[in-house]
């Protein structure tokens, strides 16, 4: 089982090396990393360049492109037409993985991972090194329905490639 992360980014410079090294501390090594850089100006692309040797010592699977975009889902879907992994996750450019995360996605999808179109797991929302709430609640339908974007986090989901296939890419309008 492989996984893809993809990060979009712009002008993420002050929590970009902070989210690059959080995929580098990985136990689990079996997935590639994309970052999609909406074009920025602010040295963003520059880390991602000095990023590359890293990737390349850990033995992981790293891409990036920059160039302009139409915001967010217009880079999740450059991302996910790139992916090679059967798992998809979208990681902030302000996010970051816990050591072993990887590890515990994996381990939960072999064990039950044919059975799944997307899993999510519990997100901690951290302001200033200050941890501010954790999002653990259970998932409805309803819920989710009035609000995606906090209920649960893309950054603790991992969505099954053939779920794309099966219902397309984001819509970016």
């Amino acid at each position: 089982m492989t996984f893809t992360i993809i990060t979009a980014a712009f002008n993420s410079i002050k929590t970009i090396e902070q989210t690059l090294d959080s995929v580098l501390r990985q136990t689990f090594l079996n997935f590639e990393y994309i970052v999609i850089d909406g074009n920025s100006k602010d040295g963003t692309v520059d880390v991602l360049k000095a990023y590359e040797k890293k990737f390349k010592e850990n033995s992981i699977s790293f891409s990036w492109i920059s160039e302009n975009d139409n915001g967010i889902y217009d880079a999740w879907n450059k991302g996910l037409k790139l992916a090679k992994g059967e798992w998809i996750s979208f990681l902030g450019s302000d996010d970051y993985y816990l050591k072993d995360a990887l590890s515990i996605y994996h381990r939960l999808l072999n064990d039950n991972g044919n059975h799944y179109d997307w899993i999510y797991s519990n997100v901690l929302f951290v302001e200033n090194s200050n941890k501010k709430r954790l999002l653990d609640a259970t998932w409805t339908w309803g819920k989710f329905r009035r609000n995606t974007t906090i209920t649960p986090a893309h950054v603790g989901s991992f969505h099954n490639k053939a779920f794309f296939k099966k219902h397309g890419i984001y819509d970016v309008s």
